[in-house]
């Protein structure tokens, strides 16, 4: 197999089978990424907001380990992509924003 044909694998060394399409992110707001198992790629900020914060959290509103959460935000006040190195998942993934109306943020994911 040559690297073009290579897959993608999750933290766990799994095939990604399926790349679920960017979300994008326009304001304050609770967004649910994906449920279940999946892996968090990156995060796009595209238009910044100066104060705004977000933070990630499960499908049952946890903290993630390992990610930024909701004790540690993450300030919006920088554009640019943010990469997680394929942070795997098993309780689906939420994004929290706070004071980002006008932001566009973009995220990432795949889900296996």
């Amino acid at each position: 197999m040559s690297d073009s044909e290579t897959q993608q694998r999750d933290g766990r060394g799994n095939i990604i089978r399926t790349a679920n399409q960017p979300i994008l992110i326009t304001s304050s707001t609770t967004t649910s990424i994906f449920t279940g198992v999946g892996t968090l790629l990156a995060v796009q900020i595209g238009t910044d907001v100066d104060g705004g914060t977000y933070y990630f959290t499960d499908q049952d509103d946890d903290p993630i380990t390992g990610i930024y959460s909701v004790t540690a935000k993450t300030v919006t006040d920088f554009a640019g992509t943010f990469a997680f190195v394929g942070i795997p998942l098993t309780n689906g993934l939420k994004v929290v924003t706070e004071n980002t109306t006008g932001i566009r943020m973009i995220v990432f994911t795949f889900n296996g």
